[in-house]
C-alpha cells in the first residue's frame, strides 16, 4: 500500500502543504507506519451488591501515530529536511493529512510530538516519529441542514403535499369509497366549511382519500399527516398515509387508529417513513366495520407534508438516516439568523435540543389547548390569528376562586403508544394574561392511574403578550421503566393507556383572564441547551451555537463579532451517523414583546465527520 502523508494548514481539499512526507526526498515505509484506532477510556463502578461493573462513562483517548520515514538525501539536504520535520512536530497544533491508498483523505489534529529514532547513514536516513494526535480523524466540513426555514409556530406544517385540506369551496382533490364525500357548512373546525363523509351502510370500509401525490421516490425523510374529525357517534376512526409506486400501485399504509367521542372535534396525527419503492402518497380517513349511514364524519384541516429538512417546519428540522457521515457522533455548529432572537427589554431565552434515537417524528411534541378537555372556568374561544392552529384555536380561564385548580387535561397523552414515546421532556406552555399586573401561576402535572407527578408552580411574567413559560420536566412512562424485556435487548413500548397530562392555574390577585395556546414537549435526555441571550443587539448578525468550539458567537459579513457573553446551560448539540435525528429550536422563551406565531428563522447545521481509521469513498 502506498501512503500519502503531509502536514497541511487546514482540513480542505485545497489545503496548503507545509511538508510532504511522501514526496522526494521523503518516502513512507508502510511496514513501520501505524495509524491504529484510538483507545477507549472507561470509568468503571462496582459494588458487592451486583455482578459485574457498570460503565457510567467512556471516551476515546488521544492516539499515537507512528511514522516510519525514509529520507534519501545527502547530509546538508537531509539536515534541512529534518529541521522542517522538527518544526512541524513542535507546533502546538497541526494537521496531518493521511491517504492510505483510499479515494478520500483523512485529517488528524496533532499535538506537539517527538522523534522516536533517527538512523543517520551517509546514503540513506531512517526516521521514526511518534505523533500524538486527538482521537479522531476528520473528513471535510459537511452540511447537515442547508438554510432551512423554521417557524416559531410548532404546529406549522411547512408545505402541504395534498391540495384542498380545508374544503372551503369544494372537495376537489379528494375521492370517496363506500359512501359520499361532499362539502358541508353544518360543522367546521376552521374557516366556514368541512368535508362530510356519509357511509352507504353496506360497504365494509368507508373512506375519503386525497389524490395520490407524486414525491421524490425512494425511502427518505419521514412524512406526516393530520386531520380533525367529528363523528356523529363514538367509534374508531383511522388516519392513513397510503404508499404507492410511481405507477400508482398500492404498497402499504402507515396508520393511526383512535377512538373518537361523538360530536367532538378530535385531532388525528400519523407519521412514517416512505417505503423504498414508493413514489406517491395519499392521505385517507377511514371507518371500518361496515359503518351505518348514521355514522357521518366531518373532516377538516386534513393534510400530508414532508418532515424532511428541505422544507419549512415548525420549530424543528429533521435529518434523515444516512445524511450524517462518519463513524461516531460529532459536535455540530448550528447557525441561526438573529432577527427575532433578541429583545433588549426582556432578553428572552432559546432552547436547542436533539433527539437521535428511534423515529424522532413519533416522539411527543405538541398538544394544542383546543384538543384538551376543559376544566374549571375554562372555555374554548373563537379563532385568533395570534394563536397557533386554526378554527377555535385557544382556551381561556376566567377564574372564580383563588385556588390552584385543573384548567385543561388530556387523557391519553401521548396520542399513541410505542418505544419512541419514552424519554424525559422539557415542557413549555404558551399563555397570555389579559391584565399585566395580575398574579397568575401555572402548574404542569402528569399521571398514570393513582401515580401523579406535580411540578412546581410558575408565576407568569407581568406582560399581556403571548409567551412561552417553562413549566418543568415530565417523563414517559410515568414511574419505573425497565426499558428492556429482561436480557433480550428488546425495547418495551411505552403504553399510553391511562397516562394523562394536566395544566393547573391560579389567580391569587387581580381580575383578568389567562389564555392557553399549546403545550410544547422538547426532548431533554440527550442534548438539551438553554441559551440565555446577552445584553447586545444581534439583529444584523448570524448567531452560532458552536458545539465544535463549545462557544456561542456571532458573525456578520464574514467577520466574527464579539458580544457580551451569552450563557448556555446543558449540552451543546451533537449529531450521530446513520440514524434519523431531529433538531429542535424553540427560538423565544420568555415575554418578548413582539413574539408572534408567524415569525420564521433560517437555520443551518454543519459538522466535521469523525472517523476511527479511514474514510470510505462513499462518505
Amino acid at each position: 500500500m502506498v501512503y500519502a502523508l503531509a502536514f497541511v494548514d487546514s482540513i480542505s481539499d485545497t489545503a496548503n502543504v507545509r511538508l510532504n512526507l511522501t514526496s522526494p526526498p521523503w518516502a513512507a515505509r508502510p511496514a513501520g507506519t501505524s495509524f491504529g484506532p484510538p483507545p477507549r477510556r472507561r470509568s468503571a463502578v462496582s459494588t458487592l451488591l451486583t455482578d459485574g461493573e457498570a460503565i457510567p462513562a467512556s471516551v476515546y483517548g488521544n492516539r499515537m501515530l507512528t511514522l516510519s520515514l525514509y529520507l534519501a538525501a545527502d547530509g546538508d539536504t537531509a539536515a534541512t529536511q529534518l529541521q522542517l520535520l522538527s518544526r512541524e512536530l513542535d507546533r502546538p497544533a497541526n494537521i496531518l493529512r493521511y491517504t492510505p491508498g483510499t479515494t478520500n483523505s483523512i485529517y488528524f489534529l496533532t499535538l506537539p510530538s517527538d522523534f522516536n529514532a533517527v538512523d543517520w547513514d551517509p546514503v540513506a536516513k531512517l526516521v521514526t516519529v511518534n505523533v500524538l494526535a486527538q482521537p479522531f480523524g476528520y473528513g471535510l466540513k459537511q452540511t447537515a441542514v442547508a438554510a432551512a426555514t423554521l417557524y416559531a409556530d410548532p404546529a406549522h406544517p411547512g408545505a402541504f403535499l395534498n391540495a384542498n385540506p380545508f374544503f372551503e369551496t369544494d372537495v376537489s382533490g379528494w375521492a370517496s369509497s363506500g359512501g359520499t364525500f361532499v362539502r358541508s357548512t353544518a360543522q367546521f373546525h376552521q374557516g366556514a366549511a368541512s368535508g362530510l363523509l356519509t357511509p352507504d351502510g353496506v360497504t365494509a370500509t368507508v373512506l375519503a382519500e386525497t389524490v395520490h401525490v407524486v414525491f421524490a421516490a425512494g425511502a427518505g425523510p419521514s412524512y406526516r399527516g393530520q386531520a380533525w374529525v367529528r363523528c356523529a357517534v363514538s367509534r374508531n376512526v383511522v388516519l392513513n398515509l397510503d404508499w404507492y409506486t410511481s405507477a400508482n400501485a398500492y404498497i402499504s399504509s402507515t396508520a393511526l387508529t383512535l377512538a373518537v367521542t361523538l360530536n367532538t372535534w378530535t385531532l388525528l396525527e400519523v407519521a412514517g417513513d416512505a417505503p423504498t419503492t414508493a413514489g406517491r402518497v395519499g392521505l385517507s380517513v377511514t371507518m371500518t366495520g361496515t359503518p351505518p349511514a348514521s355514522n357521518t364524519l366531518f373532516i377538516d384541516e386534513a393534510w400530508s407534508a414532508p418532515v424532511g429538512h428541505s422544507g419549512a417546519n415548525g420549530c424543528y428540522v429533521d435529518i434523515p438516516a444516512g445524511a450524517v457521515l462518519g463513524d461516531v457522533e460529532t459536535p455540530c455548529d448550528v447557525t441561526v439568523d438573529s432577527t427575532h432572537l433578541y429583545d433588549n427589554a426582556v432578553q428572552p431565552k432559546s432552547v436547542l435540543a436533539v433527539r437521535r434515537r428511534g423515529t424522532p417524528v413519533l416522539a411527543p411534541l405538541l398538544l394544542q389547548a383546543e384538543a384538551m378537555t376543559t376544566g374549571t372556568t375554562t372555555t374554548i374561544q373563537a379563532n385568533d390569528a395570534n394563536y397557533s392552529g386554526a378554527g377555535q384555536n385557544f382556551m381561556r380561564s376566567t377564574f372564580s376562586t383563588t385556588t390552584m385548580l385543573g384548567r385543561l387535561s388530556k387523557n391519553p397523552f401521548p396520542a399513541s403508544s410505542g418505544v419512541d414515546v419514552r424519554g424525559t421532556y422539557r415542557v413549555f406552555a404558551r399563555v397570555r394574561k389579559s391584565v399585566s399586573g395580575d398574579t397568575i401561576s401555572v402548574q404542569f402535572q402528569y399521571s398514570y392511574g393513582a401515580f401523579t407527578v406535580t411540578n412546581d408552580a410558575v408565576v407568569v411574567p407581568n406582560v399581556t403578550v403571548n409567551q412561552l413559560v417553562d413549566v418543568g420536566l415530565c417523563t414517559f412512562p410515568v414511574g419505573p421503566d425497565p426499558v428492556f424485556d429482561g436480557y433480550s435487548n428488546v425495547e418495551l413500548p411505552v403504553d399510553n393507556t391511562g397516562v394523562s397530562v394536566q395544566v393547573n392555574a391560579q389567580r391569587s390577585a387581580g381580575t383578568g383572564t389567562l389564555d392557553f395556546d399549546y403545550l410544547l414537549f422538547v426532548p431533554a435526555d440527550d442534548c438539551l441547551a438553554m441559551l440565555d441571550w446577552a445584553n447586545e443587539t444581534l439583529t444584523t448578525l448570524t448567531v452560532h451555537v458552536d458545539g465544535i468550539s463549545e462557544t456561542v458567537w456571532a458573525a456578520g459579513s464574514g467577520t466574527v463579532y464579539s458580544f457580551s457573553p451569552s450563557t448556555l446551560a446543558g449540552r451543546f448539540p451533537r449529531l450521530s451517523p446513520n440514524v434519523a435525528q431531529r433538531l429542535y429550536l424553540v427560538p423565544v422563551v420568555g415575554n418578548i414583546a413582539a413574539e408572534t406565531v408567524g415569525y420564521t428563522y433560517t437555520v443551518s447545521v454543519t459538522y466535521f465527520p469523525r472517523y476511527l481509521y479511514v474514510r470510505p469513498a462513499a462518505t
